[in-house]
């Protein structure tokens, strides 16, 4: 099993290199943009290749050799929001450029990443897969047009692709540097550890779904591999075991750094309302099904970003 990750220096893929990379006969290659720089620890075990999705000539070839692509690199939403043609032009345009060399390739298997934020403000109590998608930021749009052009290139060229669409990821980077800490969980995370205290800007009732990372990667594990008879759509929502209030989750987090520290550090809680919908519950019945749970331990993802923050890991990009 040799494996390519695009956007191999990001968040994500750099907790699925330290997985993978310990897996006996897997062999991994990272597809980086020309200008970042190797972080510190990176295996040196790990083929590193560079250049840009949104230019062919530069990615040419670079699937070959490979069986399994999972397809992370795209711009998150502040980035998103600063330049949405950008935003389109690496997830969309970026994700049609990869799958087309994946395909000519003969890959076993494309899996795209994409995020619940697909589905925006989706008139529906639940969401599902079949939910009708109705993106209203510039990151949603451009991970919709991501799947759209992945499941082109799978109906035109026969390529296997799964799509996962994660909730709101949480959980300590590999790297010093990785930009992460504007994640909700990660942000009241560092607060704690760094600034004493946590403060809310809004009341806490705006609620999110929350998955760790250690189960997202689970997740991309299993459906790089599983059959592509029991694919089926190849959709599927990947979040965690219930959706959670802001105020829930800060509260978990001061009572974790309390028992880790045993300081304790105030919460403070603005009064600003949220305009935004309660956020419906995430059918994950399909992922289920072929096997995945989450099961990481809320608390004891909670307490190793703790850890993180405090070190250097807790550190902003340069």
């Amino acid at each position: 099993m040799f494996v390519l990750l695009t956007g191999g220096f990001g968040y994500l893929a750099g907790r699925v290199v330290q997985v993978f990379s310990a897996k006996p006969g897997v062999g991994l290659r990272v597809l980086v943009h020309d200008m970042e720089p190797t972080p510190p620890g990176f295996p040196d075990s790990v083929e590193i290749r560079r250049g840009d999705v949104r230019n062919p000539e530069s990615i040419r070839g670079l699937c070959d050799g490979v069986t399994h692509v999972i397809h992370l690199a795209g711009l998150d939403q502040g980035a998103c929001n600063r330049s949405p043609a950008d935003g389109l032009m690496v997830s969309g345009m970026g994700t049609l450029q990869v799958a087309v060399e994946a395909a000519a390739s003969g890959v076993n298997r494309f899996v795209f990443v994409s995020s619940i934020h697909v589905y925006g403000a989706a008139r529906a109590d639940r969401l599902c897969e079949e939910t009708p998608l109705w993106p209203l930021t510039p990151y949603g749009v451009s991970r919709a047009a991501g799947e759209a052009f992945a499941r082109m290139v799978a109906h035109q060229r026969g390529l296997s692709v799964a799509v996962l669409r994660l909730s709101n990821g949480f959980g300590p980077p590999a790297y010093p540097g990785t930009a992460c800490w504007n994640l909700v969980v990660n942000d009241l995370c560092r607060q704690a550890a760094r600034r004493g205290k946590i403060v809310l800007r809004g009341n806490g009732k705006e609620t999110r779904d929350i998955v760790a990372v250690t189960d997202i990667v689970r997740a991309i594990g299993l459906f790089a591999t599983v059959e592509d008879e029991r694919l089926a759509e190849g959709t599927f929502n990947i979040g965690g075991e219930r959706v959670w209030s802001i105020l829930e989750i800060a509260e978990c987090v001061r009572d974790t750094y309390a028992e880790l520290s045993h300081r304790q550090v105030p919460l403070h809680v603005g009064t600003a309302m949220s305009l935004a919908p309660p956020m419906p519950n995430l059918d994950m019945n399909r992922a289920c099904a072929l096997g995945f749970v989450p099961r990481a331990d809320m608390r004891n993802e909670i307490r190793l970003t703790l850890a993180a923050a405090e070190g250097p890991l807790g550190e902003d990009p340069p």
